[in-house]
């Protein structure tokens, strides 16, 4: 986590667009180093299978290379590469065939805190209690709380008006809260 934070501070994502938007394959793949644990850690909590929350993070970055002309302001571009991964669940889950992985060679986000933790089985009941939610509640709480993102950011990255994603966080806590004490699989500090 140091080591990320650290990268943030040396090198501005807009410097990184730039030059990725230039060709430069080494930038491109320090903003997949980035950011590629978040975006899978996102995808994850929306699917059901890891190997498909696999395959779509890898379709997020090749849509987020291909498309890096259409982004209009390089400082905005977590809100963007969010906004890609939630478009790209959105047409896996329509979809009625499995996703196809999309070929290209990034190196893979090592293995963080968070992806140890999605093992323990506290982590598996918690899980559970997501995939029950709505997909608009799971959205917002894995953006808010997955990914550390303020409530502006998410408004930005879902083009949702904040009241409405506030509405949806607290919403969406009152049937995370509701579901997992129901099914007593979680400590009473969640609940």
């Amino acid at each position: 986590m140091r080591d990320q934070h650290v990268e943030r501070m040396e090198t501005p994502d807009s410097l990184l667009v730039e030059q990725s938007r230039s060709g430069d394959r080494s930038a491109f793949e320090r903003l997949y180093r980035r950011y590629g644990t978040g975006v899978f850690g996102f995808v994850r909590r929306m699917v059901e299978r890891k190997e498909d929350a696999e395959d779509i993070t890898v379709q997020v970055f090749a849509k987020a290379w291909s498309g890096l002309d259409a982004l209009r302001d390089n400082e905005a571009f977590k809100t963007w590469l969010f906004r890609i991964a939630v478009r790209q669940v959105q047409d896996f889950r329509k979809s009625s065939r499995p996703t196809e992985p999309i070929p290209i060679q990034l190196q893979d986000p090592s293995p963080g805190p968070e992806s140890q933790a999605l093992e323990s089985a506290e982590a598996e009941a918690l899980r559970r209690a997501m995939s029950a939610l709505s997909d608009e509640h799971r959205q917002v709480i894995s953006l808010y709380y997955g990914q550390q993102m303020s409530i502006e950011e998410i408004s930005r990255t879902l083009r949702l008006p904040k009241g409405t994603v506030v509405s949806r966080l607290a919403r969406g806590r009152e049937a995370l809260r509701r579901s997992v004490a129901d099914a007593g699989e979680l400590g009473p500090e969640v609940t």
